[in-house]
């Protein structure tokens, strides 16, 4: 039997349990979809054509709402997957999704000529954006995450993450009503009083997590550290995915490669003007299931076919702050990551994605393996132009932030969708904008 103080304790008084049956309500997912769909399609289409009730509806109209209907749904559900992924507490992704699928809808009436409203499917648009924007911030609001952590095994991990609030409890008939979650690691030895802490919490309603799987939710990164603590089946991508995203990538790249023949006009002349020396720079690096590929980029060092002025060993494979190497126009073209471009060819050649782990030279590919444990799994997906890593901590060279940077790329291996690579695409154009982690 529940022990009743306990269980008083951990359940809230009447007061509060309506405003957390109101803020619950709210954030379902029937009740967003339906009220904005009823807000962003229905409404503007009553208001402008409000005889629809017994003269029907003109064809313009009709397409301009069914095809805002499905723009606001599409949106939704990318969104809601998205969400479950740090780095995107800001919002900032909204406005780029929105636009992408109502400009997509727009693009189909101007290719198949359809007749379509201008001013439902703008209005659904607009009204859609304010909708999405108003839902992540009262989401904001609503949802602050407070965890309360159970004093044993590694919740410490936990303790003064940013974004999250956390507070040890000393016993367990502690009230646990500011809290949002209960958090444990499930797989120490927990002492008895706490397991029946743990069991009543579950039954009275109040969310209990395994302290593993909340650090990789809140930083994006999957720690690997022993044998035994990993479940290698768990970090296996989807086959099936990897081949459907392998092949997005090469026609997406076939795509983009008149536009790559243009900038190479504009920026080659520019390199070879300002130093001697190839355009292009090819350099050896650890890619795909370990095997070694030639990496393309433009080339933003001197050339120095001798190799006198290169460090030896690794350290020539190293770019560090302030690089005396890097000429003048190679500081922009790595600020924006124009250097990056060449490898589209490398996309072409099935060496590499758009998005995955940047691969590494050789050397330095080898010197971490020596270094780091289970290194060589973050080869079990094709390298990237772009990577989750990339997009969280930027250029790194030494042993502990290429630790911290292998985490961050079991995090993409384990949880590797689609919705993850979409939200790498549009924080990567931030980072290009901001010019970001490069050296």
């Amino acid at each position: 039997m529940i022990d009743s103080t306990r269980q008083q304790n951990i359940s809230m008084n009447p007061r509060h349990q309506g405003t957390l049956k109101a803020k619950k309500f709210f954030l379902r997912m029937r009740f967003q979809l339906a009220a904005g769909l009823l807000l962003c399609v229905v409404v503007p289409l009553v208001f402008r054509h409000p005889s629809i009730f017994y003269d029907g509806i003109a064809t313009s109209a009709r397409n301009a709402s069914f095809a805002a209907a499905l723009a606001f749904i599409i949106t939704f559900f990318i969104l809601r997957r998205m969400s479950d992924f740090p780095g995107v507490q800001s919002g900032s992704h909204i406005l780029f999704i929105v636009s992408a699928i109502f400009g997509s809808m727009l693009v189909i009436f101007l290719i198949f000529r359809l007749e379509y409203s201008r001013f439902l499917l703008s209005v659904s648009y607009v009204l859609s954006l304010f909708w999405f924007v108003g839902i992540h911030l009262i989401t904001k609001k609503f949802e602050k995450v407070k965890l309360a952590l159970v004093p044993s095994g590694n919740v410490h991990e936990l303790a003064g993450l940013e974004g999250v609030s956390s507070s040890y409890l000393h016993h367990p008939g502690e009230p646990l009503m500011e809290y949002s979650s209960v958090v444990a690691d499930l797989r120490s030895d927990i002492p008895e009083q706490w397991e029946r802490f743990l069991a009543d919490c579950t039954l009275a309603g109040k969310p209990v997590y395994h302290s593993k799987q909340v650090y990789e939710s809140l930083t994006g990164r999957v720690q690997i550290e022993h044998l035994s603590e990993n479940n290698f089946g768990a970090l296996l991508p989807s086959i099936g995915y990897l081949k459907v995203k392998h092949l997005v990538d090469w026609m997406l790249a076939v795509l983009v490669f008149p536009f790559f023949i243009l900038l190479c006009a504009v920026i080659g002349p520019a390199i070879a003007l300002t130093s001697r020396g190839p355009v292009f720079y090819r350099q050896t690096r650890t890619g795909y299931r370990g095997s070694n590929f030639k990496v393309w980029k433009f080339r933003t060092m001197v050339h120095d076919p001798s190799g006198k002025s290169k460090p030896s060993g690794r350290d020539a494979s190293m770019t560090r702050d302030g690089d005396v190497r890097i000429t003048s126009i190679g500081r922009v073209l790595r600020r924006y990551r124009i250097d990056e471009l060449p490898q589209i060819l490398n996309i072409l050649a099935g060496e590499m994605s758009w998005i995955g782990p940047r691969p590494e030279a050789v050397s330095l590919s080898q010197w971490y393996e020596a270094e780091l444990p289970f290194y060589r799994y973050r080869h079990v997906v094709r390298p990237g132009i772009s990577g989750w890593a990339q997009i969280n901590q930027g250029h790194v060279v030494g042993p502990k932030e290429v630790l911290a940077k292998l985490h961050y790329d079991f995090f993409y291996v384990k949880y590797l969708s689609p919705w993850l690579d979409f939200l790498i695409a549009l924080r990567t154009v931030k980072t290009i904008f901001h010019g970001l982690g490069s050296k």
